[in-house]
């Protein structure tokens, strides 16, 4: 599957679980296509997907083959390493 350049994007963010915690980065990678918005969310090595802004998910039924798209176009770009 394709992946367009100009509808991909990534961004990360900080948190912490719980207060005085060590502070935790987690990174998007976003995907627009004409009809929907796929996510996939990487918080240490777990990876959580969702559609449109629903829910997130980590089970194998939430991904679409777009996902694996996402994830391996992001591979390729230097994400993982």
């Amino acid at each position: 599957m394709n992946i367009a350049a100009h509808n991909y994007r990534t961004a990360s963010f900080n948190f912490r679980r719980e207060p005085g915690s060590e502070m935790e980065t987690a990174k998007t990678y976003q995907y627009e296509s004409s009809t929907a918005v796929y996510e996939l969310l990487v918080i240490g090595k777990a990876e959580y997907v969702r559609v449109n802004f629903g829910p997130w998910c980590n089970r194998i039924d939430g991904w679409h083959p777009i996902h694996y798209a996402v994830r391996d176009y992001a591979a390729a770009n230097g994400a993982f390493s």
